[in-house]
This record gives C-alpha cells, structure tokens and sequence, in this order.
C-alpha cells in the first residue's frame, strides 16, 4: 500500500499508518520501504549568491527528520510479535525497514 503524503509532518504519516493498519485483511505491517528524499538543485554559492538556508531546511527536514518519523511510526505497529497466518512452528516474524536513498521519489511506500 502507498501513500503520499509529506513525510516530515506527524500527523500525516501516522494517519496513512493508522488507515494501512486497519484496511481489511492487512494486518500487522511487516515490511517497510521508504524512499522519500529531495534534493533541489543549488550550488553552494551561485550567481544569485548563496544556496538558500530554507531549501536546505526542508531537505534536511525531509530526508533525515521525514525518515526517522516514517520508521518510528511504522516500527510501534510492528511490535505485535504473533503471526497467525503462519504455521505453528512459526509463531513469530521480523520486521523489516528498508530505506533508499533516491532524491526522485517523494513518499514512502508502506508494505505489509
């Protein structure tokens, strides 16, 4: 499941958690791929004069702040250790983030 949303604010991200937990038939979240980033393009010092310090916020605030936000909401839901689908012998399931690292994409997908 995907959604689009922007990753550095809370409320949003726990909002598409929250809905992709409770869709029917979804479950416990076991998988986690985010490739949110940016990375508006800025020299250092241009002919216009230097980078603007906003821009680089927002980069900093979507690429490091959205990441950590997306994970730790992600990783309370993926707690809940039991696994019903799974045979008895395997009672129990790992959790995997995955995070990429690509200025192009600006969402995370969210995989059960």
């Amino acid at each position: 499941m995907a959604a689009v949303i922007d990753v550095s604010n809370e409320e949003q991200v726990q909002a598409a958690v929250d809905a992709c937990v409770a869709a029917e038939g979804w479950g416990v979240p076991r998988v986690l791929v985010q490739c949110a980033g940016i990375a508006p393009p800025s020299k250092t010092v241009g002919k216009r004069g230097p980078h603007s310090l906003e821009k680089f916020a927002q980069v900093l605030n979507v690429n490091t702040i959205g990441t950590f936000n997306v994970l730790r909401l992600v990783a309370d839901k993926m707690q809940v250790p039991y696994c019903p689908s799974t045979p008895l012998f395997f009672h129990y399931c790992r959790s995997v983030p995955l995070h990429q690292s690509r200025p192009t994409a600006t969402w995370p997908t969210v995989v059960w």
